[in-house]
């Protein structure tokens, strides 16, 4: 028998480090079509906003792949891609998500996360990492990140789960 679709196949799935679990992602603050089967961001002017990501890794080649995959799904406009924590706070005011790699080129995910929390208290920040040992994961949480996922996590729940992030606030 086939599983569902939310239902978790591997550590990092969406189920296990998103808040809100396995349940229909309905975003808070947006618009999910069931039509067009996109999330869109709604900004109170009637139209549909797509979500913006900043992505920060310290490998060009996985910002590559990542950006390419968000701008394929269609939720998302990817506002730039940066290897580095100083660059992210540069850009984190024009942004609704970023999304991080546990090691940057100036510092790690952890610190980041905590300068970010203090700039920018609402802003989701996910960690998508190569890795997850359990201690990484935890540490993670329990500076504030939205969820973490790893590469190895299905690219759907990935997408999802960085749509999710967004909501939760």
């Amino acid at each position: 028998m086939p599983r569902p679709r939310w239902m978790p196949h591997r550590r990092g799935s969406l189920s296990e480090v998103h808040r809100s679990g396995p349940s229909t992602l309905v975003p808070d603050g947006g618009v999910w079509s069931t039509r067009t089967g996109r999330h869109d961001r709604d900004l109170g002017d009637g139209v549909s906003h797509p979500i913006k990501v900043l992505l920060a890794d310290e490998s060009e080649t996985v910002r590559l792949l990542l950006s390419a995959l968000l701008r394929d799904d269609g939720r998302f406009e990817v506002v730039g891609e940066v290897a580095t924590a100083a660059a992210v706070l540069e850009r984190c005011d024009d942004v609704d998500l970023v999304v991080v790699d546990l090691v940057l080129a100036d510092t790690d995910a952890f610190s980041l996360i905590d300068e970010v929390r203090t700039r920018r208290p609402g802003l989701p920040v996910v960690v998508y990492a190569e890795v997850d040992p359990p201690y990484l994961r935890n540490e993670a949480e329990s500076r504030g990140a939205s969820a973490f996922f790893t590469h190895a996590t299905d690219p759907t729940l990935v997408l999802d789960g960085f749509a999710a992030a967004t909501t939760a606030r």
